[in-house]
């Protein structure tokens, strides 16, 4: 009896231990009814759980039962409700699980005269509440696309939650065919590259007969590139002459005299601390995502000035400052706290500063230390790179950060060539997209839907790849239509001695310092004296350039003295008024030249919707007359998604603009579209006129 109760309790103690562990096998489905059997009787279907409600016309249905080719769950978010899971519909399931390497893959597919919008895939590891989630814009209304996540559960963790739900606000709908969550290995996860192909992301064609400039092959331009150090914005053939600039070019010296001074500072600054993690238990922190964005720009700071110095010098004191810095970043953990998943907003930055230390420090490092960088900058370009693809970026590119990132993977890609295999791939998608598919947000007539704060600081991060470019390679993507144009977006939009912003985030905001150095660069690169007069109205230098002082930058572009940009003026014959169709805004002037007695008004209604940054404020106006704001956009921007933000600034009440049975546009929303149906410009008056039919409640009233 004693013998059969011990084997008994020996039994039950076995089948306790083996609830909670998760056998590991590679490539198995962890989750219960992937394909959703059954839903067709049961919704929720066996082994899944609602998310969201049902309330308010919210539906999840099954399509296309007759074809297991097609079989499908629809999901239709059918209200927009601002706040709170009334306004959300979607699926759950919860897992056992363990400290490991996960991947959860969704095959989904669009729907025909519908936006997939706000929809979101998302693993979650319990009980920590770390979570990696991203955005779902299928294209295929007869098929699906494969999306997918890789990311680690930390220590402790016991159970793995996958969701694929919308989100509020926003009315999306999605078919959804299978969702997968995988186990996969150490070596699944870190080695993606064979024979320089990243693994389950075959390289992409472009065709170039459609970019918007001539261009040679993308393998052609790859050749270019120099097998010599340094290559990012020098090539071993220019180091001379870029040297010999600070002696040749009064401002490059002048430049050059500030980071000499800030470099010698920075050899006997203390290694920054680790990034604090900015979503705890997977809420966001706003204090430490700021305080890592904080830590971030001091390590570009340095890294930028000590690597650029010791290039233009050769003195060890400098470079060797920098290499210990390059190597105490290199060892942090990319999908750590400084990774895209964490704070995107560190792993950016720290993908563009440690490729160009890397280049420029190249001499002093030993071949460990490279590779130890090498390994590090692998992991952080494959994350960009691989999180692009998983989420079909290139059919739409309409992630802001990642559009963002495309310059910082370019120059990585241009660092790395011929040391790393995926510095390939990375070079041939960013310069494909680039030449085929940018802009985003806007079109040649060089608009930017998302707001004049936004096009300021993604055109000077761009600005700096597009300059590493043409120095390594020779192609000029300044000759792309958009470029050439979208200067006068930013002088029509954002007079210079405007009291506020256009339309979108930031809007609040008047013309400053950066607005005159983004200018400045385009004046110069075009020798166009509008541009150069928008830049004197806010510096009051004349034709002396706005440039960045304090970075390397600063001293790349600084011209010689015959190289100065031309007399700011505004031709007699310079058009008041002009409309970007690309982005359905209109911009009218009785005298721009003359603020104080200048009527300034502005009109939007944009293809683009209340995406992102943009706001709910199609057929909305702006009025500035006699040097004074008369009709403005209220609310400000705290932060993405803050509740002022969320409740006040993106809504309509807080425009210009009508309500319908006291419900504004829908937001965020692509397909909340508007469109200039006419405009017309005259001596005597300006005329325009908008059609925002498609943005309104679904409720409204006849």
């Amino acid at each position: 009896m004693a013998v059969r109760l011990l084997l008994a309790c020996a039994l039950v103690l076995l089948s306790l231990v083996g609830a909670g562990a998760q056998e590991f096998i590679p490539g198995a489905n962890l989750l219960d009814n992937p394909t959703f059997l059954g839903a067709e009787e049961q919704i929720p279907p066996v082994g899944w759980s609602l998310y969201g409600s049902l309330q308010n016309g919210h539906r999840i249905s099954v399509v296309d039962t007759g074809d297991p080719a097609s079989r499908a769950l629809l999901l239709e978010d059918m209200v927009d409700i601002r706040r709170g899971n009334e306004g959300e519909i979607g699926l759950q399931q919860t897992v056992q699980g363990s400290p490991g390497h996960y991947r959860v893959i969704a095959r989904v597919g669009a729907v025909e005269g519908a936006s997939p919008d706000v929809t979101a895939l998302q693993i979650r590891f319990l009980p920590s509440g770390e979570l990696t989630q991203i955005r779902l814009h299928p294209t295929d209304t007869e098929g699906f696309h494969e999306f997918s996540i890789d990311a680690t559960a930390p220590e402790g963790t016991t159970h793995v939650r996958i969701y694929l739900y919308t989100f509020a606000p926003g009315t999306p709908k999605i078919r959804v065919q299978q969702i997968t969550l995988e186990r996969i290995t150490e070596e699944a996860l870190m080695e993606r590259v064979e024979g320089g192909v990243i693994k389950g992301y075959a390289p992409l064609t472009f065709d170039l007969s459609q970019a918007s400039v001539p261009s040679p092959p993308l393998h052609e331009l790859r050749a270019r590139i120099p097998e010599g150090r340094p290559r990012l914005f020098v090539t071993p053939d220019t180091l001379d002459a870029l040297r010999e600039k600070r002696r040749t070019a009064p401002i490059a010296n002048f430049v050059w005299t500030k980071l000499r001074t800030a470099a010698l500072t920075y050899i006997s600054a203390p290694m920054p601390p680790y990034p604090p993690d900015a979503r705890p238990g997977g809420v966001l922190d706003i204090a430490a995502w700021r305080r890592g964005i904080e830590i971030a720009n001091d390590i570009v700071r340095r890294l930028d000035t000590l690597g650029f110095v010791y290039l233009m010098t050769d003195d060890p004191m400098f470079g060797e400052a920098g290499k210990k810095l390059l190597l105490h970043v290199a060892e942090w953990d990319p999908y750590g706290n400084s990774g895209r998943s964490k704070n995107d907003e560190i792993s950016m930055r720290l993908l563009y500063t440690m490729s160009r230390a890397y280049d420029w420090l190249y001499p002093l490092l030993t071949d460990d230390e490279r590779a130890k960088v090498q390994r590090a900058m692998r992991e952080r370009g494959n994350d960009v790179y691989v999180t692009m693809r998983s989420t079909r970026f290139e059919e739409t590119m309409l992630d802001n950060h990642l559009v963002r990132s495309l310059g910082f993977l370019g120059q990585a890609a241009i660092a790395f060539m011929g040391e790393l295999p995926e510095a390939d791939v990375w070079f041939d998608y960013v310069v494909g997209l680039l030449l085929t598919k940018y802009p985003p947000f806007g079109g040649d007539e060089g608009g930017w839907s998302q707001g004049v704060s936004y096009w300021q600081s993604y055109i000077a991060w761009l600005f700096e790849f597009m300059d590493a470019l043409r120095t390594a390679t020779g192609l000029d993507l300044y000759q792309m239509p958009f470029f050439r144009n979208t200067g006068y977006f930013k002088l029509y939009a954002h007079p210079p001695e405007s009291e506020f912003g256009a339309f979108g985030d930031h809007s609040d905001s008047k013309p400053d310092a950066g607005s005159a150095r983004v200018m400045s660069k385009l004046a110069m690169e075009y020798r166009d004296p509008a541009l150069q007069w928008y830049v004197d109205r806010i510096n009051h230098m004349g034709r002396i350039p706005d440039l960045p002082m304090d970075t390397f930058i600063g001293y790349v572009w600084a011209p010689k003295l015959d190289e100065m940009p031309p007399e700011p003026a505004l031709p007699e014959d310079f058009p008041q008024s002009r409309l970007f169709s690309d982005v359905g805004w209109v911009l009218m002037n009785v005298d721009m030249d003359d603020w104080q007695n200048n009527v300034h008004v502005k009109f939007k209604s944009s293809p683009y919707g209340s995406f992102n940054h943009s706001h709910a404020e199609q057929n909305s106006f702006q009025i500035e007359a006699y040097g004074s704001p008369l009709a403005i956009p209220s609310g400000y921007y705290p932060w993405y998604g803050s509740p002022h933000h969320a409740e006040w600034t993106w809504q309509t009440r807080s425009k210009n603009s009508i309500l319908v049975n006291g419900r504004g546009q829908r937001v965020p929303s692509i397909e909340a579209k508007g469109e200039i149906v006419a405009a017309s410009f005259g001596p005597q008056f300006d005329y325009t006129a908008g059609d925002a039919t498609p943005v309104g409640p679904r409720r409204a009233c006849r």
